[in-house]
């Protein structure tokens, strides 16, 4: 149970960090996105500008095509009054001169008319020319502009396809999650049930132990005997217990095999639910409980309290279980941070930090 309950929080933990990755590409897309529209909507206001000025080119062009017309029509009358004039013509006009003189000045009178003439027009043509040219260049920035946003276009949807389907993608996960949230608090529930049937049945167990240990006690008491200092089946059972609990994570605070273990901790939950002996949550407390014992005459079940820190003041605590070993809600001390049975005076750290032993 426990195992499926770390399990499920695992696959939880992998999806939080895939939604998380997932959502900041989703939010980079929408980032995206937002700066191609925005990219749209300044193509878009230089299209209407440059749409702008080629109607008024346009509008130009043909009003100065339309005065060149006119001024063309006008010059082909000007022509035909000077070459002919009523009856007379242009050559007419020339030998009716009075003189060489008065005939030279009507050559450089007509010469100079037809040069200014041709001059208005020239001029005319090569404004008509460049507005035209200035319709070209801007038709094709238009051009350009219409190409660019037709490519933006193009990006915005692709950008929008792959939005829809990484937000598809983070609500799967979302619900993926969810899903497994719902299955974790489903385990998590039925391991308290089980812990609550458990805990009741070896409460159950330990009361029997103890009426039996009671009742032994008695008999050998009226029959001038003595208990036995021997271990007994309630430490047995006690130490047992304990050690189903091996490989359970130190969690400082902690008196939870849901959560994990501290030194105290353990032997208070260990205690309360196999013997219904409650303790305080206190190494220190603990070692002021039950009756001295010395090293020499440790039995299973006995509380072994050490100082680890040099000041002669007990900080820790475990379980004698026999044959030199106590167990432990070790915290890195002088092993992995777990449940662990360990060597006690055979070990040149423990042995070298005990303090005392007590007997609940």
């Amino acid at each position: 149970m426990q195992k499926r309950q770390q399990e499920l929080q695992q696959q939880i933990n992998d999806q939080n960090s895939q939604f998380a990755a997932e959502s900041q590409k989703k939010a980079s897309l929408d980032e995206t996105i937002s700066i191609t529209r925005q990219q749209i909507l300044l193509l878009n206001t230089q299209i209407s500008t440059l749409d702008s000025q080629l109607d008024i080119k346009n509008h130009d062009i043909a009003a100065t095509q339309q005065y060149v017309d006119a001024n063309y029509s006008l010059f082909k009358q000007y022509l035909c009054a000077m070459y002919e004039v009523g009856n007379v013509s242009y050559i007419g006009v020339l030998l009716s001169s009075a003189n060489l003189t008065d005939f030279l000045s009507r050559m450089e009178m007509l010469k100079t008319i037809s040069e200014h003439d041709n001059d208005i027009i020239n001029n005319l043509r090569q404004d008509e020319a460049k507005l035209k040219d200035d319709q070209a260049a801007l038709q094709a920035a238009r051009t350009s502009l219409s190409s660019s946003q037709g490519t933006l276009a193009a990006k915005q949807d692709i950008l929008n396809a792959q939005l829809a389907q990484q937000s598809q993608l983070v609500s799967q996960l979302k619900d993926n999650i969810n899903s497994n949230q719902q299955q974790t608090a489903q385990v998590a529930q039925q391991a308290h049930e089980t812990d609550a049937e458990i805990n009741a049945e070896i409460a159950k167990e330990a009361a029997a132990h103890a009426r039996k240990l009671a009742e032994q006690a008695a008999v050998q008491k009226q029959s001038g005997g003595q208990a036995s200092s021997e271990t007994n089946v309630n430490s047995l059972y006690i130490v047992n217990y304990a050690e189903g609990f091996e490989g359970i994570p130190y969690v400082f605070g902690c008196a939870d095999p849901k959560i994990g273990f501290d030194c105290s901790g353990f032997v208070q939950y260990v205690f309360a639910n196999a013997a219904g002996i409650y303790l305080t949550h206190s190494a220190l407390e603990q070692s002021r409980d039950g009756i001295s014992v010395e090293k020499n005459n440790l039995q299973a079940g006995d509380l072994v309290f050490f100082d680890t820190t040099g000041g002669n003041t007990v900080n820790h605590v475990g379980i004698y279980v026999g044959n030199d070993q106590f167990i432990e809600a070790n915290s890195g001390l002088n092993s992995p941070d777990e449940v662990i049975v360990t060597k006690l005076f055979s070990s040149a750290y423990w042995s070298k930090h005990y303090i005392s032993a007590r007997r609940i």
